[in-house]
């Protein structure tokens, strides 16, 4: 990690992005599962739905800080890493947030009370995974 000091600026950013993204999804399908319930399909339609939104904000959030961090020191392997990462974060992120509401429901829990608290905890730990499995499989 000394050698790439410059990937411990971009830790904040990398678990903002799982954190926020995975509460949203998580906030969207709570809708769905606290509503109406999977009224002939809608529940299916809705996670993929969330898939699809999270794969493009993946896109896009891991170009433009890609393009950031590739900016910020000139290192293309930097940005690679970083971008990737961040893409892979907010994948993942989207969903485990979009599956926690209905798997919580289907446990008999309330998915409103238990989701967001549970994912703030688990997209720490797993950006931080990502982010690092990233940096190592590539510089």
């Amino acid at each position: 990690m000394r050698e790439n000091i410059a990937l411990v600026f971009f830790i904040p950013a990398i678990l903002a992005l799982g954190g926020t993204v995975s509460c949203q999804s998580a906030t969207r399908m709570v809708v769905e599962v606290v509503g109406e319930g999977d009224r002939d399909g809608r529940l299916g339609r809705s996670l993929a739905g969330e898939a699809f939104i999270g794969l493009t904000i993946a896109v896009l959030c891991g170009v433009v800080i890609s393009i950031f961090a590739w900016s910020m020191r000139g290192d293309t392997r930097l940005g690679l890493v970083v971008g990737l990462a961040a893409a892979c974060t907010v994948l993942f992120a989207a969903l485990i947030g979009s599956m926690m509401p209905p798997a919580l429901k289907t446990l008999g829990r309330d998915p409103a009370r238990a989701s967001e608290p549970f994912l703030a905890v688990v997209m720490d730990i797993m950006g931080l995974a990502i982010y690092f499995l990233v940096a190592v499989a590539l510089i």
